[in-house]
């Protein structure tokens, strides 16, 4: 009798330390000619560094915020996935 759980995490593959490449026709320009470093991916999410964009500069007020409140995390993610 085969266990139900090992038969679920024999399905999904993790991509977790892999780097993903994105195809010529990926119209996401969130996506679009990156490439991104898996550092976690479970069923439960993923989470990925884009290796070949440069960060913007943060501006003055942004760097003062920051000091102000270190803990803070800048920026949005969405509840949509790609798919």
């Amino acid at each position: 009798m085969a266990d139900a759980g090992r038969n679920e995490t024999a399905e999904f593959a993790s991509l977790s330390g892999q780097l993903l490449i994105a195809m010529p026709a990926m119209a996401d320009p969130r996506f679009a000619q990156t490439v991104i470093y898996m550092c976690a991916h479970t069923p439960g999410g993923a989470m990925g560094l884009v290796l070949n964009r440069p960060l913007a500069r943060p501006s003055t007020a942004h760097s003062i915020s920051q000091r102000r409140n270190p803990h803070s995390l800048a920026g949005a993610t969405g509840a949509a996935r790609g798919g």
